[in-house]
């Protein structure tokens, strides 16, 4: 983040406005061989004065003593007297090897990204520095948070990876009894493996008071509240991440949800179009901001555009909008513009032998891509493919992976009416409705996909009744995306209330325009 500042230009007291602070440090680093020199000068932001300046030469394995001198002086120039956990913090060698630390650094920076698609490299990183250095805790708390988060996100077989997980959190239980690393890892382990949020959240409050300035710990509070609806209470931790670390581009991104969230909607756009100039290269902010220009302002194209060019598909997001939220909307719309056949060719690639549900979800998107647009036998066809696979595949166990099994039962419930097979849609829509799930987002997401099977089954009426208690808070779904979808138009386009909102919609275009 501070190569990004510094690439700006940025005068001192410019800067010092936009971080927030009263006070700059400068400095360089140089390597020769085994010797490193950090020269380094503390400048009041306000004056542009150098208050304390200073070189060390000394080898590089003594890189973190330099850092924690380097932090010791500046408290010193200021007049800030550390707690005694501070100093033991400062004083702390996290690990014994550079190699390992380069590792994790990269993975830090993966993770603050906040593209969740990245999750799996951010733990082949975190393998890696592990294996050099098997006592490096910080490595191995972000490694077990890394499999939470394969596991939230469905990037690879859920058992494998909560597996995983869990010993990693044991290990460092064991090894850090009581530690702030060793609850924070239990914290991580109850909101991305477990999805048990009140239990995550009060292990992450109780952690407050120990890191009040950890922008990691105060962006799992608020996220914490927004999986239990508090977006209120979510966004006053936000602002106090961004104070913390306004260079993060996740946060912008999550402030705009539970902007949405809180029925703040005016502020959504605004401070995502700031953050899109801020941090250009930031897929996920450039995501979000096509999610909500799309939903807010109707911008249909700016939407399609995210998930392929002339050159084909954008694979990770595209895998991203499948595989954690079950999206096919991405394909629903640029089949308009590139044709069904090159749509279904492009949505074939992300097939993963690997992952029978991804592979499930692939066919029974496919299946509704062939049905909205007139190839019903074949639509049909792909879906009892798909249920014959998930007869003979995840469902074989017993029940569907992952923590939320009721969202998926509502998947295949839909699939079910895709394939015309009444008897195996009631038996899905019975599950979906019976199994627990513990949070709004997945809660609006079953009730979404199991109106679609409503509509999918037969009873198109039915299901635009139902339709606005499946509207999440942080929107799911909105009036511009009905008019835009082809599948709500396909469902839904012969209904009176439908054709209301498509004049309305239209009426304030004209009237904008």
């Amino acid at each position: 983040s501070m190569e990004r500042i510094a690439e700006r230009g940025l005068a001192i007291p410019e800067l010092a406005g936009q971080l927030g602070v009263s006070h700059v440090l400068e400095g360089s680093v140089r390597r020769a061989g085994d010797r490193v020199r950090v020269s380094v000068q503390l400048i009041d932001a306000a004056t542009d004065d150098h208050v304390w300046a200073e070189n060390y030469d000394r080898d590089l394995n003594d890189i973190f003593a330099i850092q924690t001198e380097i932090a010791t002086a500046i408290a010193g120039q200021l007049e800030t007297e550390l707690s005694p956990a501070e100093q033991a913090r400062l004083a702390e060698i996290p690990t014994t090897s550079l190699e390992a630390y380069d590792l994790y650094l990269q993975a830090v920076e993966i993770d603050r990204q906040g593209a969740s698609i990245t999750h799996d490299r951010r733990a082949d990183l975190l393998e890696q520095a592990v294996a050099l250095d098997p006592n490096f805790v910080h490595a191995l708390v972000g490694l077990a948070d890394a499999y939470s988060r394969m596991v939230f996100t469905r990037l690879g077989p859920d058992d494998r990876y909560r597996q995983r997980a869990e010993r990693m959190v044991e290990r460092i239980e064991a090894g850090w009894p009581g530690s702030v690393d060793a609850r924070l890892a239990r914290a991580n382990f109850h909101y991305a493996a477990l999805r048990d949020f009140d239990g995550a959240l009060a292990r992450y409050l109780e952690l407050e008071g120990e890191r009040p300035n950890d922008s990691d710990l105060l962006l799992n509070i608020a996220s914490s509240y927004k999986r239990l609806g508090r977006y209120d209470e979510g966004l006053v931790y936000l602002e106090k991440a961004l104070q913390v670390d306004p260079e993060r581009p996740s946060l912008y991104s999550e402030r705009a949800i539970q902007q949405a969230g809180a029925g703040r909607r005016d502020q959504v756009l605004p401070g995502l179009y700031t953050a899109a100039a801020r941090f250009p290269e930031s897929m996920l902010i450039q995501s979000w901001v096509g999610h909500y220009a799309y939903l807010l302002e109707g911008d249909r194209s700016a939407y399609a555009s995210l998930y392929m060019d002339d050159n084909g598909l954008y694979f990770s997001l595209s895998r991203y909008a499948i595989e954690s939220l079950g999206e096919a909307l991405p394909f629903r719309l640029v089949a308009e513009d590139i044709g069904v056949d090159r749509a279904l060719t492009e949505l074939e690639q992300l097939r993963d032998t690997d992952d029978a549900w991804m592979d499930l979800l692939i066919d029974g998107q496919a299946a509704e891509l062939l049905l909205i647009n007139g190839r019903t036998d074949e639509a049909r066809a792909r879906a009892r493919n798909a249920l014959a696979a998930a007869r003979s595949g995840v469902l074989a166990v017993g029940r569907v992976p992952g923590n939320e099994p009721r969202e998926k039962y509502a998947q295949l419930a839909y699939v079910a009416c895709l394939a015309d097979d009444a008897a195996a849609a009631e038996e899905f829509r019975a599950l979906a409705g019976t199994t627990e799930a513990n949070n709004p987002r997945f809660s609006a997401t079953n009730r979404l996909a199991l109106v679609m099977a409503q509509a999918a089954c037969g009873d198109p009426e039915g299901a635009w009744q139902a339709l606005p208690d499946a509207q999440a808070p942080w929107l799911n779904f909105s009036d511009w995306s009905l008019v835009y979808d082809p599948a709500m138009k396909f469902y839904f386009g012969d209904l009176p209330g439908y054709q209301t909102i498509v004049v309305r919609k239209r009426q304030e275009n004209e009237t904008e325009a």
